[in-house]
């Protein structure tokens, strides 16, 4: 598992999260809303299904040599998947806490 790569697809993934929310206004609660659904979608879902996939689909999908994309690849789905998840919990613990001065995941947190 090569976690430079987990990690910094991570801060790349909150760089782009903390991007979109704060200048457009997009946040999971209001998308809640307009669409109806009973329950707050995360891209942490999103991140445990590709890494729950990546578990069975055992393929690389992606591979670097230096700054080139090469094959065969060496970065699996489950990290992608991994990446995806903690920027999830990167955003809620870190980044909300530090802007808000609230832990909201899924509940608050005294």
């Amino acid at each position: 598992m090569d976690w430079s790569f987990i990690i910094g697809l991570s801060i790349l993934l909150e760089i782009f999260t903390v991007f979109v929310r704060f200048s457009t206004g997009i946040h999971s609660k209001s998308v809640q809303h307009k669409l109806h659904m009973p329950v707050r979608i995360h891209h942490m879902y999103f991140g445990i299904l590709i890494a729950v996939v990546g578990l069975f689909y055992v393929t690389p999908v992606i591979a670097f040599e230096g700054s080139r994309l090469i094959i065969p690849a060496t970065i699996s789905l489950f990290e992608i998947g991994m990446a995806i998840a903690l920027s999830d919990l990167f955003h809620h613990f870190i980044v909300l806490p530090a802007v808000y001065k609230t832990k909201k995941f899924p509940i608050d947190f005294p």
